[in-house]
């Protein structure tokens, strides 16, 4: 979205179908509206959505490194960065996520958020750095170990 907060749940679907040229019928994107404003307001959650003024927070932030010669790119969906650590979170909508299946769609990803957490740690090297995977339909925060491979 163009930078613009509030609104009502309808001006805030019709800004999105404009913006993004979709038909007219707005069924999906209330949902979508609904799911995001449940993982928002979620107060397990709070630590990534509801922080302090002075915590500075990233949305869709994008990332550019190198790595054994090989340019690395990517979009980090939020970076949370308190003072003694950053919070790196990557959103996946998977509709039928469950708790058992979770640990093994994490693992679909690992390569690509140890690249990310790879970029993070250059920005903020005095920090822990935390990786997790959102899945926002069943609202489950997957936190890789700091063990994992990188």
């Amino acid at each position: 979205m163009t930078g613009k907060k509030g609104g009502s749940k309808e001006t805030i679907c019709n800004d999105i179908a404009l913006e993004f040229q979709l038909d007219a019928n707005r069924d999906a994107i209330g949902s979508w509206y609904d799911e995001a404003r449940e993982v928002i307001c979620d107060f397990q959650l709070a630590e990534i959505f509801q922080v302090p003024e002075d915590v500075l927070t990233y949305n869709e932030i994008p990332i550019q490194y190198r790595d054994r010669g090989q340019t690395v790119y990517g979009v980090i969906d939020r970076l949370v960065v308190y003072r003694d650590k950053v919070l790196l979170v990557d959103y996946k909508t998977h509709a039928y996520a469950s708790g058992d299946r979770i640990p093994e769609l994490a693992e679909t990803y690992a390569r690509q958020i140890a690249l990310y957490r790879t970029g993070v740690e250059t920005l903020w090297p005095d920090r822990s750095i935390i990786a997790a995977l959102l899945f926002t339909a069943s609202r489950i925060l997957y936190t890789y170990p700091d063990t994992w491979p990188v």
